[in-house]
């Protein structure tokens, strides 16, 4: 097995001549002719803009969402998605809902209102006259029971329908295909006699963790509605994909066998490795990549598939966790830019070079983005800003790591013989002293560090692990269990365990530039899950990925000939 290497560069200078300039003039509209631009946000796992916003624990998607351009009478939109587990009563989900956290439950519903309201949005300037989804057309389409009221029945029937549109069994989205071929042939039908002419569509979307598989998907499902590239007859281009560190996690039955297997999944039903791979009709991707990320259920997925792919497809490693990469951490969460005044707090978050990278690359691309449009007017609040010292310190951060490729193993290694070798005096570190809520599960993490370690040292002690699994599903009641093949008690540690700790004992302690940053920027994610799920893998563990099918790659056994990866 091989796992892709990465190496590094300052940033997205170097590379932003190679992105693919989309041509302006074409989306230009005259009085009876308009170019339609759409831009799509899918935010992360838990991450909700409303919620987060007031405590400044809105992500990179959100704020980035907030860049885009918003003038209908232009013909320029946009969409914001909020991330699986969190309140979305245009789908029907009307509170939080730990399910979808746990295992991506309400993603494919997400995606689908993204496709409907790309359809309501081109339709809109074609035909006028026809009015916009109902909340209640949108939450019976976005849904795949069969109704249980009269009303919801009556919805459907009347758009001729007897379900919703998500996937039923292994009838691999047909339905919501057949749907979105009749819908853009009776719209092509329609624009033959409109008074405008819609003479282009250009499509933006990012997505974070669950939301840029989600975002992935997306691009995937809209390109299937396309007859010789065209929407509805329009010619349609997906201009730019951002992504960061996208995981897919998908599927109860899956996440839940696997973890008694002590195997990494979830690319069940809307997240089938085929939805997932980037579509040829995207003209640039680009995805950055958590280097110090270490927890089980967050496996990521590249944007690459082992072949040949596009020279405007780059992916890129950052430092830090699944979020310090995408955003979503409020300041001061386990430690991190804790007692600083909020807005500054909020310029040493370390997700803020990540979002300006993928900003400056979507510019490049020619997405509209303007950071003045996030600004807060009154408050003069700039949520792109970051403080002079964590640009020194990303910058130091690549100067002694060196350009050279890596694996994420690589990345990983220098962060664990960190926390190897202050183990015993990880209550006196920064972060755990400026942590006040989340200061238990700081140390209750550490200790797990401590206690694997020793087992692993004796070679002693035997699994926990069904019983953990047990815990992680136990409120959705024992029916849950009756899914999963019975399996031998194993191990809970990874297989490479051992050999990730003897390698973290033997680097010894790393350099002032490394512990600094490290204790400064990069937030302990394990330790954050703790709260809702101990997973018991630990730390003692190589990140896994994909590569556009559902068999995990291990970042330690690397053969040094996978597809080239870069760091900014």
């Amino acid at each position: 097995m091989m796992e892709t290497n990465l190496f590094a560069s300052a940033g997205p200078e170097p590379f932003l001549k190679r992105m693919n300039e989309f041509n302006a003039g074409s989306a230009k509209s005259t009085e009876c002719e308009v170019a339609l631009q759409f831009g799509l946000f899918f935010d992360g796992t838990d991450n909700n803009y409303e919620r987060d916003k007031a405590v400044l624990g809105d992500s990179n998607i959100a704020r980035l969402w907030k860049s885009y351009p918003r003038r209908p009478e232009e013909g320029i939109s946009r969409l914001y998605v909020p991330g699986v587990g969190t309140r979305f009563a245009e789908i029907g989900a009307e509170a939080e809902g730990w399910r979808g956290t746990a295992f991506g439950i309400g993603c494919e519903a997400r995606v689908l209102y993204a496709l409907l309201k790309t359809l309501e949005f081109v339709r809109h300037f074609i035909d006028p006259q026809k009015p916009a989804f109902t909340k209640d057309q949108l939450n019976v389409l976005c849904q795949y029971n069969l109704v249980t009221s009269k009303a919801k029945e009556q919805t459907l029937l009347n758009m001729g329908l007897a379900c919703g549109l998500q996937e039923l069994g292994d009838d691999l989205g047909r339905r919501r295909q057949a749907y979105f071929f009749r819908e853009t042939a009776d719209l092509e039908k329609t624009s033959r006699r409109s008074a405008v002419r819609v003479k282009s569509i250009v499509i933006d979307i990012f997505g974070f963790s669950r939301g840029a598989a989600e975002a992935r998907a997306y691009a995937t499902w809209l390109c299937e509605t396309l007859v010789s590239g065209r929407f509805a007859g329009i010619p349609l281009t997906i201009r730019f994909m951002g992504l960061l560190d996208t995981v897919a996690s998908a599927g109860l039955v899956e996440m839940v066998t696997n973890a008694l297997k002590k195997s990494t999944g979830g690319h069940t039903g809307w997240a089938r490795p085929e939805s997932l791979r980037i579509p040829s009709q995207a003209k640039n991707c680009v995805h950055f990549v958590a280097m110090h990320e270490f927890r089980k259920n967050f496996p990521v997925d590249s944007i690459f598939k082992g072949g040949a792919d596009s020279p405007n497809f780059h992916e890129f490693a950052y430092p830090g966790s699944h979020s310090d990469v995408g955003g979503g951490y409020a300041p001061g969460d386990l430690g991190i830019a804790a007692n600083i005044a909020a807005p500054l707090a909020d310029a040493m978050k370390l997700s803020q070079i990540p979002l300006n990278h993928l900003y400056e690359y979507a510019l490049a691309a020619g997405v509209p983005l303007s950071k003045d449009s996030a600004r807060d007017k009154r408050s003069h609040y700039d949520p792109f800003a970051v403080s002079k010292e964590l640009k020194s310190a990303f910058k130091s951060f690549l100067s002694i790591n060196g350009a050279d490729k890596r694996t994420l193993a690589d990345w990983a290694k220098i962060y664990l013989a960190w926390r190897w070798h202050i183990r015993e005096r990880y209550s006196e570190v920064g972060h755990v002293r400026r942590a006040k809520k989340d200061q238990h599960l700081l140390l209750w993490a550490n200790r797990k560090l401590i206690t694997d370690a020793e087992r692993l040292l004796s070679k002693g002690g035997r699994s926990e692990r069904v019983y953990a699994v047990k815990d992680m599903v136990y409120k959705a009641g024992p029916s849950v269990l009756d899914f999963v093949t019975p399996v031998a008690i194993s191990d809970e540690l990874e297989d490479e365990a051992g050999a990730v700790l003897k390698q973290a004992i033997a680097s010894g302690m790393p350099g002032n530039g490394f512990t600094e940053f490290f204790d400064s920027y990069v937030h302990d994610s394990y330790a954050g899950f703790c709260a809702d799920l101990k997973e018991p893998t630990g730390y003692w563990r190589y990140r896994k990925s994909f590569q556009g099918s559902d068999k995990p790659l291990n970042a330690g056994l690397d053969d040094g000939n996978a597809k080239d990866q870069r760091i900014a």
